[in-house]
């Protein structure tokens, strides 16, 4: 696979073009090519070849199918994060059940995995079981009550019960906890408007 190469202004090295959607992991992973230069230059852009086993930029660039998770749900999970990755590829496919196993894995292997039982309870929440999904939320804010994401989560599930008071103070803990959580003010922002304030 080829890269195309554009001159930046900066220290007049070669960078990849980023404009069709590749990022620099990606490029890294391309095996993309820094070549100094001369700035004054006017070079034409450089090809620089990727490894001959890289994926093309438009396989990276291109969101995960079904196949791909699959792929990856094909192998052993070894690791309290292996399961949690395991869950997160089935909650995205909507496979609410077979996350919480994972989930509940990866909990196996480490207790402590706040995240693990913030995922969990999302899950449970998709499936409507929302008084589970608040007791996995409270144990992963016990676990780690600095997770604005966790506070985020227990609070739309106190708006999935009509309980809009409670779940506005959720996300107002996450926003002091993260200022940059745009999830956090998002949600604070359709509080507001189910609370009328």
């Amino acid at each position: 696979d080829i890269v195309t190469a554009r001159k930046t202004s900066w220290n007049g090295c070669l960078y990849p073009n980023m404009s069709s959607g590749l990022t620099w992991s990606k490029a890294l992973l391309l095996g993309t090519c820094l070549l100094a230069a001369d700035a004054r230059a006017q070079a034409p852009p450089l090809r620089c070849a990727g490894p001959p086993s890289a994926p093309s930029a438009a396989a990276l660039a291109r969101e995960p199918t079904v196949k791909d998770y699959e792929q990856i749900l094909q192998r052993q999970p070894r690791s309290a994060h292996d399961y949690y990755d395991h869950g997160v590829l089935h909650e995205r496919m909507g496979q609410y059940a077979s996350a919480i196993l994972d989930y509940s894995q990866a909990i196996r292997f480490d207790p402590c995995l706040a995240q693990a039982y913030e995922r969990r309870g999302a899950a449970y929440a998709s499936m409507g079981q929302f008084e589970r999904a608040l007791e996995e939320a409270d144990e992963a804010i016990r676990i780690d009550p600095n997770s604005a994401s966790a506070y985020v989560n227990r609070g739309a599930t106190y708006e999935a019960i009509g309980q809009n008071q409670r779940a506005l103070a959720e996300f107002s803990q996450a926003i002091a906890l993260d200022p940059q959580s745009a999830n956090a003010y998002f949600r604070r922002g359709g509080s507001f408007e189910l609370t009328g304030e």
